[in-house]
């Protein structure tokens, strides 16, 4: 790929999850386009003019040259059919790969008739530099709670 002249607004991320391959697909499809359409509909309030000039990144255009590791058919979420079945197969996994530090913080709304959760595995990727995760003042007082 050729990265010269690319903008940063010229490319555009999804990323999704499901209990099926077919469904993590087209869900990181959907959030891509989305994604894309905020960019050029200038929708958001943090999107600033100069946004629309810089460049794209190298680090972001070594990511296009990137080689998939696996394929989709070495993927163990194909016989996943239940919520229950998938935190399962993520903790087992978690688990068999060393992980040993999981929390979970309840963020629900009382008003809120479904649950939301935030997951911290601290050992997993957590850059250094701007990329580093900051902990919200919602969740640090849930979790100190």
């Amino acid at each position: 790929l050729d990265g010269r002249g690319l903008r940063h607004v010229d490319v555009t991320l999804g990323a999704g999850a499901g209990l099926s391959l077919e469904a993590a697909a087209i869900r990181a499809v959907t959030e891509a386009a989305q994604s894309r359409m905020t960019f050029i509909a200038g929708a958001r309030d943090d999107l600033f003019p100069e946004l629309y000039q810089r460049p794209l990144s190298d680090d972001h255009k070594c990511a296009f040259e990137s080689r998939c590791k696996t394929t989709l058919s070495d993927s163990r979420l194909t016989d996943v059919h239940s919520p229950e079945q998938a935190l399962d197969l993520v903790l087992s996994t978690l688990q068999t790969s060393g992980q040993k530090k999981l929390y979970a913080v309840d963020l629900t709304p009382g008003w809120l008739p479904v649950s939301v959760v935030k997951v911290v595995a601290p050992d997993l990727e957590n850059p250094e530099g701007e990329r580093r995760t900051r902990y919200g003042a919602r969740a640090l007082s849930k979790a100190l709670q």
